[in-house]
């Protein structure tokens, strides 16, 4: 996008209106389009978008990037339609789109799009934030809901007027939180650049998946669209003994017999199979898909002459077990053993706290995000 005019834009469709409102990126110019059955022409708006426009938004890549792509791609069928016409046919592209449960994909786009919502993985659901909670946590002096239902026509000028403004609202807002995501943004810029891929605005999970992924594509000599579609399959399930690794064991009694429920286990939905709680010496470990989390009760600890207090970490902790162990997926074979280790070995190269090494570090966790 560095060769576009970036935009942070935001839109609003009614039944009789449309509007895109966008603040250009790297100055204080501002960019208003309104169509509705007084003024507006549709063409004017494909045309100056199609002047090397890059759109920044929040989930702009869920909702405002389809709007945008229909009417452009779509402008020639609105030439014998009049304004209200046009309004109509995008208010109705707009509700269906809301109503779709599963998005659909954004295939080829005209224009680039860069999504702060996708950035910070707030299409997870379980991390999901609206807008208006971002603009809490940015402390701004306003907050401020669409003051009028969509599926409304709006009719008056005033009512209009008001809707744009809002718009404004929230274009600044999406613009102040691009602002102070700068570390992150100039991270997946730099990462791009290095890697030649596109991560512009992915996770931090998936930025390190693709990492991954490109350099075991090069190692297999494989495409990556191909070796994203390889899969091993397991029709019967896996089978917890058969990758239990054979030094495990353990002294107490309790732990003894949760290896024993694994050994004997075969796991066919890793959502929630897994899941079990251990108590040992009164504090509950926590076994999942994700792996193992215990925590003893809160309270205030002291070192003295008998007890000392130790804080133990393990470098790549999951991704150094894959490692050592010589384990990988049986589709990719030995390749992904090489590219790992390499990529854990170069780590250990930067020091701790440096782009590098957190790059690195992304990269490896990616794998088991």
């Amino acid at each position: 996008m560095s060769t576009w005019n970036k935009e942070v834009a935001d839109i609003e469709v009614y039944p009789d209106m449309f509007c895109y409102v966008g603040h250009t990126f790297d100055s204080d110019d501002t960019y208003e389009f309104l169509l509705c059955p007084q003024v507006g022409d549709i063409k004017e708006f494909v045309v100056r978008m199609l002047d090397k426009v890059g759109v920044m938004g929040y989930n702009v890549k869920g909702y405002d990037a389809h709007v945008i792509e229909h009417i452009i791609k779509r402008v020639h069928d609105f030439d014998n339609m009049n304004n209200v016409a046009i309004c109509n046919e995008i208010f109705k592209f707009s509700k269906d789109l809301i109503h779709t449960e599963k998005k659909p994909w954004l295939k080829k786009p005209v224009l680039p799009y860069f999504d702060i919502y996708k950035l910070h993985h707030f299409d997870n659901r379980n991390k999901s934030c609206s807008l208006k909670w971002i603009e809490f946590a940015l402390r701004m002096s306003n907050i401020s809901d669409l003051p009028y239902p969509p599926e409304v026509p709006l009719g008056t000028k005033e009512k209009i007027d008001e809707v744009v403004k809002y718009c404004h609202h929230d274009v600044k807002a999406t613009k102040m939180f691009i602002e102070a995501s700068e570390k992150e943004i100039v991270l997946r810029r730099e990462l791009s650049k290095k890697y030649e891929l596109d991560l512009y605005d992915v996770n931090e999970s998936k930025m390190g998946a693709e990492i991954v992924l490109k350099k075991v594509s090069e190692k297999m000599n494989v495409p990556s669209w191909e070796v994203r579609k390889m899969r091993t399959w397991r029709p019967e399930g896996i089978v917890l003994k058969d990758i239990i690794l054979p030094y495990v064991s353990f002294r107490t009694q309790e732990f003894n017999e949760l290896l024993d429920k694994y050994m004997s286990k075969t796991v066919k939905d890793t959502k929630g199979e897994l899941k079990h709680r251990q108590w040992f010496k009164g504090i509950p470990y926590d076994y999942g898909t994700g792996g193992l989390h215990a925590c003893t009760k809160s309270g205030s600890f002291h070192a003295d002459d008998e007890y000392a207090i130790i804080d133990i970490d393990v470098t790549s902790y999951y991704p150094n077990i894959a490692i050592r162990n010589k384990q990988y997926p049986r589709h990719l074979g030995t390749s992904f053993c090489y590219v790992y280790e390499g990529m854990f070995e170069e780590r250990k190269l930067h020091p701790k706290g440096t782009p590098e090494n957190y790059v690195l570090k992304i990269a490896l966790n990616g794998v088991f995000g």
